[in-house]
């Protein structure tokens, strides 16, 4: 990689590189944001190349009640011991999860779920008093974890891990116990791969918030199979039961994290709250399956409910053969009297084959999707999707089954949104380019609001001056291979008619998407000279399940083709120095090394 820089940058010092890295590595991103009676808070994520790590804040600004002006905070560093975070739905308390320094390495569990309102420390909750119950570490996986308020806030639920199956170990583990059986010893237990090789199974818990510290503090909702793993848990309407996502304990996993399409289940357990922690003998409710065995009930994600409890809705996938197929949304009618299903599952938006049209809806494709605060109405939810060489917010009626794309007007219509909360009928959303730094916004949760209210500038002035002097344009070009299937392409240039070498950086997956929003990598090299090339080759997502599918079978043929030909279109350009071309890419897109 030095050796690149050496012939392609002749004359620039390996100072002027460091520097504007630093500059570029030191700029925030947003990792998740919240709307708060008093204003919103974000949660920034900071480079510190000294420490070789990020450094999270926490950061508030306020709205002035005489004028549009909104007023900014300083960061102040989260704590390192603080994992997950989630606000009541008043927004008057917050929970905070904290694994103490050194606990992973202890023989107790000694993780706290802290209570806080706007003044104070209310309560502290030991996960170890837990009366008869066996103590396990809270899941903070954004997968398999979560922190959920009852309607009431009066109960909070989420998952725990626990251990390998005991009496099992790994061939080359040197420890043996005396007690395992006999052709046990050398069995391998699998995790779930990737960033999840710590997380074998889980179990669903829930701790009780109000009420006198004596006694026990959290409680293991029991009844459910130890061969289903949990994740994913949402109070129902009125907090009388527990709707999740299981995944049944097969023996191969296959990894979680790149791939959505792995079995699983919407579960439905109803949980007595008070009986749970009387300290009296509980009777095991029945868990309840509420998908079907049918392919359109296939891997289910991310369940929520309407703000109204009439319907629950939840993701699931649209292949068994794709990671990142097109998704279904589907939604399942909910009695909330009687805490309970009606009727059978529904399609509220299909998978789509093939789009209608060049601009046409292709399908959602989503990874995640927010458990609450994801409704601006009773009947239309909102959520992030990729949508051809764009993330788009997508806003689905539930009863209608009517698809729209949200919009801050034509001057933004050609990036990227995020939505990071919904509160009391605003939503905190942000909008980027490839050449401009994202914007953070305040609206009404409607479809076209008509009136904002913009943060400050979360920092980053060097980089802003920076992008002042880089371009962009989305590439269509036609495969060389059928000379009729399109594609497209986001270049990055610098501006002028000088010539610069081109890096082509195709994406990883193979079902994987680049999009039309702010990367702070593919903005550096631009500014040390770079044209930047960042192809959605045949097999990316957002464009139709068939253009995915397309892949099946041509992998390392259609891919690699359609790189080569958006490279020899942008070689074609006049401010491009075709001599000088350099490839960059991970997983995947380190695949197209060989290739070409």
């Amino acid at each position: 990689f030095g050796f690149i820089f050496a012939c392609f940058m002749a004359g620039r010092s390996a100072e002027f590189f460091s520097q504007r890295y630093r500059e570029y590595i030191s700029f925030p991103g947003v990792t998740e944001g919240f709307i708060l009676p008093s204003g919103v808070e974000i949660t920034q994520s900071h480079g510190a190349l000294t420490e070789e790590k990020k450094q999270k804040s926490i950061r508030n600004f306020s709205f002035s009640a005489s004028s549009s002006d909104v007023l900014s905070g300083f960061p102040i560093p989260l704590s390192s011991e603080i994992k997950m975070r989630s606000y009541s739905p008043s927004r008057e308390l917050v929970a905070v999860v904290r694994k103490p320094v050194g606990s992973e390495n202890s023989d107790s569990v000694k993780d706290l779920i802290e209570i806080w309102d706007q003044e104070r420390l209310v309560k502290v909750i030991h996960i170890n008093n837990c009366g008869e119950d066996s103590a396990e570490s809270i899941c903070t996986d954004s997968f398999f974890g979560g922190l959920q308020w009852s309607s009431n806030s009066d109960y909070l639920c989420f998952t725990t891990l626990q251990n390998r199956k005991i009496g099992t170990a790994a061939f080359y583990e040197g420890s043996r116990q005396k007690s395992k059986k006999i052709g046990e010893q050398f069995v391998y237990e699998e995790s779930w791969g990737n960033s999840m090789d710590d997380i074998y199974y889980t179990s669903l818990w829930v701790a009780k918030v109000t009420g006198s510290d004596d006694g026990i503090q959290v409680r293991k909702v029991p009844g459910i199979s130890e061969d289903l793993i949990v994740a994913q848990p949402i109070w129902t309407p009125g907090s009388s039961g527990i709707v999740f996502i299981g995944k049944k304990r097969y023996e191969r996993r296959f990894g979680q994290i790149y791939c959505i399409n792995r079995p699983a289940g919407l579960y439905h357990i109803r949980v007595d709250v008070q009986k749970l922690f009387v300290g009296e003998p509980y009777e095991p409710q029945e868990v309840l399956l509420l998908t079907e065995n049918r392919e359109e009930d296939f891997a289910p994600r991310y369940p929520s409910f309407s703000p109204d409890g009439e319907a629950v809705i939840y993701f699931t996938s649209g292949s068994a053969l794709s990671h990142s197929s097109c998704s279904r949304l589907r939604k399942v009618q909910w009695d909330c009297q009687n805490d309970c299903n009606k009727g059978k599952p529904m399609t509220v938006v299909d998978v789509v084959r093939e789009p209608e049209g060049k601009e046409g809806f292709p399908g959602i494709y989503n990874t995640s999707a927010p458990q609450t605060n994801n409704f601006i109405s009773n009947t239309k939810t909102i959520f992030e999707s990729r949508y051809r060489a764009r993330s788009v917010l997508l806003i689905v009626d539930i009863v209608e089954n009517s698809v729209n794309v949200f919009s801050l007007g034509k001057a933004y219509e050609s990036g990227n949104y995020s939505c990071y909360d919904i509160f009391q009928g605003e939503m905190l959303i942000s909008y980027s380019t490839p050449t401009s730094i994202p914007e953070y916004f305040v609206v009404p949760a409607t479809d076209l609001p008509e009136e904002k209210k913009q943060l400050p500038s979360l920092g980053g002035a060097a980089v802003a001056t920076l992008l002042q002097s880089q371009t962009w344009k989305v590439l269509n070009t036609t495969s060389s291979l059928d000379n009729t299937s399109e594609f497209e392409s986001i270049l990055i240039s610098p501006k002028g008619e000088e010539k610069h070498p081109l890096m082509a950086y195709p994406h990883g997956g193979p079902h994987g998407w680049t999009g039309a929003g702010f990367v702070k990598l593919y903005s550096y090299f631009v500014s040390i000279g770079y044209h930047v090339l960042l192809t959605n080759y045949r097999g990316s997502i957002g464009y139709g399940e068939a253009a995915l599918e397309s892949l099946f079978g041509n992998c390392g043929k259609i891919d690699t083709q359609d790189v080569m030909d958006a490279i020899n279109q942008v070689c074609a350009m006049d401010n491009v120095d075709e001599t000088r071309v350099v490839m960059a890419g991970g997983r995947h897109g380190g695949v197209f090394f060989w290739g070409l």
